[in-house]
């Protein structure tokens, strides 16, 4: 599942608001599976759609010594892509959940605070084939701006 399935219409543009290396909270320490004294790499991102952000986006990546990171990395592509280069074998965990967003958020997506619409929550977990997690992204959709439909063979 891409952002552009997600999307109605896809998206113009997306900016970088910042890349930074950064210590994991108590939540990444959990979703992650790492120590409090860990660097993990982290990008937040913005996506437009006729001048308009309709998407907030937030990567995490566990740094580990010798990880090749090059601003070739830091162009919006997949978490997949992202972490492709550094292993062979992964699997994905997709959940998707409609959740009220929080002041932070709603400031991130430029939403008014007083509006209490539903955006849409795509979290994705990366796992080796150890099964230990190699990257989370989490991004957030516009509500208005996002379906999500599934295929079923019977």
């Amino acid at each position: 599942m891409d952002i552009n399935s997600i999307l109605n219409g896809g998206y113009d543009r997306v900016e970088l608001i910042k890349a930074k290396m950064i210590k994991p909270d108590i939540d990444l320490v959990y979703e992650l599976k790492v120590s409090r004294e860990s660097k993990i790499v982290f990008m937040d991102w913005h996506i437009f759609k006729n001048e308009v952000i309709i998407g907030y986006d937030r990567r995490f990546i566990p740094y580990f010594r010798g990880l090749p990171i090059d601003e070739k990395d830091l162009t919006y592509t997949g978490l997949k892509d992202m972490i492709k280069g550094s292993q062979t074998d992964f699997r994905e965990e997709i959940i998707v959940n409609g959740i009220i967003p929080e002041a932070w958020l709603k400031e991130k997506m430029g939403i008014d605070s007083k509006n209490t619409d539903s955006v849409l929550l795509v979290e994705r977990k990366i796992y080796d084939d150890r099964g230990t997690p190699t990257g989370l992204d989490r991004l957030y959709l516009n509500a208005d701006e996002s379906c999500i439909k599934g295929v079923f063979s019977v």
